[in-house]
């Protein structure tokens, strides 16, 4: 980071780095809930409507 010049080139990278962070941490989100929401509806029985409520 210190090797760029320019602090225009040092904030574009900053920013570069930040928008591929961001992305990675949605992917790892999204994935987080995915697995919670297998483990949530393991054992769920779409048939049973015993305690269903209107």
């Amino acid at each position: 980071l210190m090797q760029l010049v320019k602090e225009s080139d040092r904030l574009a990278y900053i920013r570069r780095h930040l928008d591929q962070t961001i992305k990675v941490l949605k992917e790892v989100d999204r994935t987080k809930e995915l697995i919670d929401m297998n483990g949530h509806f393991r054992n769920f029985d779409p048939l049973d409507f015993k305690d269903f409520n209107i």
